[in-house]
């Protein structure tokens, strides 16, 4: 059976190895692109909003540093100590808070160009914070060059200074759109892969079922024959079966055992309707052997005259009893054919039934692969529930940072002309935010999609799930129609042994009955020497022809039964 070409387990095997292929391709697929979002959603935070972050706060605090650094040398001279002291101040603060973002910025900066950026950035705050330095030591005595220092020397570096910082700035507004982008981009991959895959699970899935529905069908029409069989119609035509696998051969076994079994009820009907002439043709031997013999005794004086008839007689009733001998041997002989066929007939249904229960165990193979499928789904579509808690934090963080950005623009309105420079950072700040929030949206929407089509992927696979247990319940039904096929053959085979037993007996009692004829001839041969063994021979003929009729009443009483028992199969 192993053997066998196209085997429908090797078919079912390949069509769910195809699948479960499919479904770790796409689930590998997917958490690679999963990597790289997570990838690009970190590198967004931890890259590039530090940089973004860093570099707008350097330039934040140049603006100041430079504003104030201007308006410190504008007040001198107005004799306001308080306010130029808190001018000089915030002077200060602002260019430590330049120099301590600079240095933040230098371990984030990975590229050759954005470090020389860097570096040059640096070198211009070191040169305006030594022009500043000039500009402190001769604000009180010479204001006149602290002026010229501050507003002419000092513009050149300024300026350089101020456009370092812009693209400094403008970097780390670069990094977080291409990781913005990437992080789409990469979503929207791993969407139209799980689609397509889904897609693909769904087409084999559909093909499985129709091949499946192909390859069962043979059954339903074997489980229908067998159901005839079973009611003992053995009418039914042979069935023409196209499979090549274990369903093919169940179907040819079938059609055998079929065609098996009725040559054997046809060889056991036509044994009995021989068995039933042969008995009344013993019965008629018998009673006309009884008349004769009784004829002997009655008329023992007309012995010597009647002789001749009476030995003829006796020849002929030895030549009738000779041929019901040759007609119980030939009935033996096909009784004997008939259980052998039968013996055959049970090995036929061991073997359907043997290919029952590989067809089962292949079902319940399927029925555990079908199960870890919907397992490996599950698994799925937990993972991107997680990745929709990760873009929940991304759109959390989007919507304090507009917030925050919110917060800047009040302060910087409070300052008025000081804080504009502040009101136009934070403005950007909150486009940047509410771009970030609706991206968030976008990707969320992503991963609900994804969702929703692998809940359908449950249900497919729970569905397919439920139609390998329907193929589980027909194979066991068939199952138990070929046992009754065999309990049936058993039967038969059963009542062919008695009819083998009849007979022999039959063949027993013949050989006596040919015996005593011998015995009769003989004593009618002597009839002309001794009547009185003529008379005692036909006593014990008469004893003889008793039993033989008794025997043939009891064959045919048996022979009738067999007829009847078989006039319930319709061949």
């Amino acid at each position: 059976m192993n053997q066998i070409r196209h085997s429908f387990v090797g078919k079912l095997m390949v069509l769910l190895g195809v699948i479960v292929l499919a479904v770790v391709i796409m689930i590998v697929v997917s958490f690679q692109h999963s990597q790289r979002v997570i990838q690009a959603t970190n590198t967004l935070r931890d890259t590039g909003m530090r940089i973004n972050q860093y570099s707008h706060r350097a330039n934040t605090s140049f603006l100041t540093m430079d504003d104030q650094s201007n308006m410190w040398v504008g007040l001198q001279g107005y004799g306001d100590q308080s306010l130029s002291q808190a001018t000089f101040n915030q002077i200060k603060a602002a260019e430590g808070s330049l120099n301590q973002s600079l240095q933040d910025l230098a371990p984030l900066m990975t590229k050759a160009n954005d470090q020389t950026l860097l570096r040059h950035a640096m070198q211009d705050a070191n040169r305006y914070e030594g022009y500043f330095s000039q500009v402190e030591k001769l604000n009180a005595t010479d204001h006149k060059a602290a002026q010229q220092i501050m507003f002419i020397t000092n513009s050149a570096v300024s300026n350089a200074l101020t456009s370092d910082l812009n693209r400094l700035e403008a970097i780390g507004k670069t990094i977080v759109e291409q990781n913005t982008v990437n992080t789409l981009t990469d979503a929207m991959s791993q969407e139209r892969i799980i689609l397509f895959g889904g897609v693909i699970i769904v087409l084999f899935a559909l093909g499985i079922m129709f091949f499946t529905y192909i390859l069962l069908r043979p059954l339903s029409l074997i489980a229908k024959r067998v159901h005839q069989i079973s009611d003992g119609d053995f009418s039914v035509e042979a069935l023409h079966v196209k499979n090549k696998d274990e369903i093919g051969v169940l179907a040819e076994s079938y059609n055998e055992m079929v065609n098996r079994l009725r040559e054997v009820l046809i060889s056991v009907s036509d044994s009995a309707q021989h068995v039933v002439a042969a008995s009344q043709e013993l019965m008629a031997n018998a009673s006309q052997t009884s008349v004769a013999t009784e004829r002997i005794a009655e008329n023992i004086q007309e012995v010597a005259t009647g002789a001749e008839k009476q030995t003829s007689s006796t020849h002929a009733a030895v030549s009738t009893i000779s041929e019901i001998g040759m007609s119980a041997q030939e009935i033996s002989k096909r009784t004997k054919s008939a259980a052998a066929t039968s013996v055959d007939a049970t090995a036929l249904s061991n073997q359907g039934l043997v290919a029952i229960q590989q067809v089962y165990d292949a079902m319940v193979g399927i029925q555990s692969q079908v199960r870890e499928l919907a397992s490996n789904v599950s698994a799925l579509e937990n993972h991107s529930q997680h990745i929709g808690e990760i873009v929940s934090v991304i759109s959390e963080i989007s919507g304090q940072t507009n917030l925050l950005a919110l917060n800047a623009a009040i302060e910087a309105a409070r300052a008025g002309e000081y804080g504009r420079g502040f009101a136009v950072v934070a403005e950007e700040v909150r486009k940047l935010a509410e771009e970030s929030a609706a991206s968030s949206k976008q990707i969320a929407d992503r991963i609900h999609s994804i969702q929703t089509e692998m809940s359908a992927t449950v249900e497919l696979t729970s569905s397919v799930q439920q139609k390998v247990e329907n193929g589980m319940n027909d194979v066991q039904t068939a199952g138990a129609a070929f046992t009754n096929i065999q309990r049936g053959i058993q039967e038969v085979a059963q009542q062919i042994e008695e009819v083998s037993s009849v007979v022999e007996r039959m063949s027993v009692g013949t050989l006596d009955a040919n015996q005593s004829m011998k015995i009769v001839s003989d004593l009618t041969s002597g009839a002309f020497t001794s009547t009185r063994n003529v008379s005692e021979a036909a006593q014990e003929q008469l004893a003889s022809m008793e039993d033989i009729a008794a025997s043939a009443t009891e064959l045919s009483r048996m022979a009738e039964t067999l007829q009847e028992k078989l006039s319930h199969f319709k061949v």
